[in-house]
């Protein structure tokens, strides 16, 4: 999805965004973005204990040479995060109910409210995406579902091929 979303971009160089993955998990999102050239990589999960494997496997994936970027990974509440300064790629994968998600929008319009077009969002399982859609300071840019490689579905015994993706931007309001 990183692939696609670099390739439709219009404006901005990778290396002009951070990659935020909040609700990081063990970290394979973050170890996957951070062999793209993003000004940095950074994942954001409230469980202590996750975020703690989160940091051992970026330290092992760095170690071996396959981050391109600075890496990060923040134990914390995701709608309490404050994001880098310019322009952000934030990554969900279906982490929040819809209270959070509410929750979360507000963060970002906190903290994007004077920056229109630096925010991208890429949703999967897209659950709370009416929230956003409702908001009236998000875009939809695409809608649809991403393939899996055999690798990917070899190691995700979560994520299917049928998955629902949405990429949004936020333009302000």
């Amino acid at each position: 999805m990183i692939e696609q979303w670099i390739a439709d971009q219009t404006h901005a160089t990778l290396e002009d965004y951070s990659f935020v993955d909040l609700g990081c998990g063990k970290g394979r999102a973050v170890m996957m973005a951070s062999q793209f050239h993003f000004r940095e990589v950074v994942g954001v999960e409230l469980h202590a204990g996750l975020a703690g494997i989160a940091e051992a496997n970026v330290a092992v994936w760095t170690a071996a040479g396959r981050a391109v970027c600075p890496v990060r990974i923040v134990c914390g509440e995701a709608t309490e995060f404050v994001f880098p300064d310019g322009a952000c790629l934030l990554y969900l994968f279906n982490p929040f109910s819809a209270p959070v998600m509410q929750r979360l929008i507000e963060r970002i319009e906190e903290d994007f409210q004077g920056r229109p077009g630096m925010l991208d969002l890429i949703y999967f399982n897209p659950e709370a995406g009416e929230l956003l859609e409702a908001h009236g300071g998000f875009e939809v840019l695409w809608t649809g579902t991403v393939a899996m490689s055999q690798e990917d579905a070899s190691v995700d015994l979560v994520a299917s091929p049928e998955d629902l993706c949405s990429v949004y931007r936020w333009v302000g309001r």
